[in-house]
């Protein structure tokens, strides 16, 4: 997560302050370390899974489609030249990903549905790279960061999803930091073959991309892409036994890299209000993009 100067009224957020005044807030609006014990996000029977993919190469549809907004397209054109910028833009590319950058994204212990593990960094830069040669999952600001989790079981599958924070470098100056990748691995539990790979870059909101230009001036700015990510193998139909949703996971692994997700916010009418009936100060934030991603 990154605010800029030139932060418009995009999203207003309030709370009580914390700490030592008191606060009473609510609602919010707007390879791979040891598995850790996390809070379970649904009420289902623990049992503990060992996850293994069988380390085979993997074709794979790669898309990076051209950025839009604050002329990040033309910066980068004019920066690294139109060639090599054009090389990984307006074109989806097929090529390989190496088996064995499946290995890093698993636990090395066993772990129940829900519990969330840590990815190295190496190991999402390797997985990453097919989109582009110069990914950074160590950042240049605050917010690095992967994780993983089983999100589903039945008898013969099993669902892995995960999130990393990661940048891309063009050339020597500019920085195009994407909101987060979100991704999902349905796994064939007997034969341990991948059967489907999806990654990519949400488009829910209307600025999807961060960028800072180095040079002998910092410029910054928001864009947006419509389709950055990859995808392998046919969508697999499933009735799964045991699942947690979509937006549970999403919440637990906002929680876990971005603290500023544990905080109840509100909405600046109730927290007005709140506030007047508690005695209570008030603090705003006024931002440009989205608090629960790095597009901000």
């Amino acid at each position: 997560m990154r605010s800029f100067p030139s932060a418009l009224a995009a999203t207003i957020l309030a709370l009580s302050l914390l700490g030592a005044m008191g606060c009473c807030v609510r609602t919010v609006e707007t390879g791979a370390q040891p598995a850790k014990e996390s809070a379970q996000v649904v009420d289902v029977e623990k049992k503990d899974y060992r996850l293994e993919i069988r380390p085979v190469d993997v074709e794979i549809l790669a898309s990076f489609a051209p950025f839009e907004g604050d002329q990040l397209s033309e910066i980068l054109t004019s920066t690294n030249g139109k060639e090599e910028t054009e090389a990984f833009f307006y074109q989806d590319r097929s090529t390989t990903l190496a088996g064995g950058a499946f290995q890093g994204l698993l636990p090395q212990d066993k772990v129940a549905l829900g519990q969330v593990w840590e990815i190295e960094p190496a190991a999402v830069e390797r997985f990453l790279s097919v989109l582009h040669p110069n990914i950074r999952a160590d950042m240049n600001m605050d917010g690095s960061g992967a994780v993983g989790a089983l999100s589903a079981v039945s008898d013969k599958f099993f669902e892995i999803s995960f999130r990393m924070h990661a940048q891309f470098l063009f050339g020597e100056f500019v920085w195009v930091t994407p909101a987060q990748f979100d991704g999902r691995l349905v796994v064939e539990r007997e034969s341990q073959a991948l059967r489907r790979m999806e990654l990519k870059v949400p488009t829910e909101h209307y600025r999807n991309v961060a960028f800072e230009v180095y040079g002998n001036d910092l410029r910054t700015g928001l864009g947006y892409t419509p389709n950055l990510g990859f995808e392998s193998g046919k969508p697999v139909q499933v009735e799964w036994s045991d699942s947690i949703s979509r937006e549970a996971i999403h919440h637990v692994f906002s929680e876990h890299l971005l603290p500023v997700t544990k905080i109840d916010w509100l909405p600046l009418d109730e927290a007005l209000a709140q506030a007047e009936r508690e005695d209570k100060p008030i603090l705003a934030i006024v931002l440009e993009g989205a608090l629960t991603d790095q597009s901000c």
